[in-house]
């Protein structure tokens, strides 16, 4: 299966995890992404996340250790203020795979219990959380920092810190496989931030 096979199954067996109603975006609209159109607004989209890394840097320093709270941070920046449609830029959660090796060895069982538990905000998250672009792109925001914090790679000064990735990525597929579990925009506020009590989360979370 591809990538996009892979996501597009994630959102339908978002049932498991989170109440139906709760989908703002329909299965249709995700599936109605093409590949090649994707592509070519996918590098548009590339600029705006790297953008917005490079002030998350300058502000808050490196997402080493906080894969969904950058790519949360990133996904309603772009959907509240750079007019980003929500079926454009779906929250992804599950694992990825550096030379074969998953760093999370996340499943539906061990997602569903981090789900369950609710907010532990002294327990780090185990599973992986990055940005999906029209079905098919990739935007992981923190990936690289983990990695070099690991020293399973050396991130360098001048290299792009954003992994913009899908099947056909030559220059990554040998390295990195993302294995998508759920689609959940609102995954942030079920297990890390202060939901409806939280000022910005009362905004995103009453979004029509």
């Amino acid at each position: 299966m591809s990538y996009r096979d892979d996501f597009l199954q994630a959102f339908q067996n978002r049932a498991k995890f989170v109440p139906a109603e709760q989908a703002r975006v329909r299965y249709q609209d995700l599936a109605g992404f093409g590949l090649e159109r994707a592509h070519q607004n996918s590098r548009d989209f590339h600029e705006f996340t790297h953008q917005f890394l490079m002030s998350w840097l300058y502000t808050r320093g490196a997402p080493e250790s906080a894969c969904h709270n950058v790519s949360c941070s990133a996904m309603m920046t772009a959907i509240l203020q750079a007019n980003y449609a929500e079926d454009e830029v779906s929250l992804t959660i599950g694992d990825v795979a550096f030379r074969g090796e998953w760093m999370y060895k996340v499943s539906t069982e061990s997602l569903q219990k981090i789900i369950e538990e609710g907010r532990v905000y002294e327990k780090s998250l185990d599973c992986h959380v990055w940005l999906t672009y029209r079905s098919n792109h990739v935007f992981d925001l923190s990936v690289l920092y983990n990695l070099n914090k690991r020293r399973w790679y050396s991130l360098k000064a001048e290299e792009d810190p954003v992994i913009y990735w899908n099947d056909q990525s030559e220059v990554t597929k040998w390295e990195l496989e993302y294995k998508p579990i759920l689609v959940d925009n609102d995954f942030f506020f079920r297990v890390d931030g202060l939901g409806s009590e939280d000022p910005l989360g009362k905004i995103w979370l009453s979004r029509p």
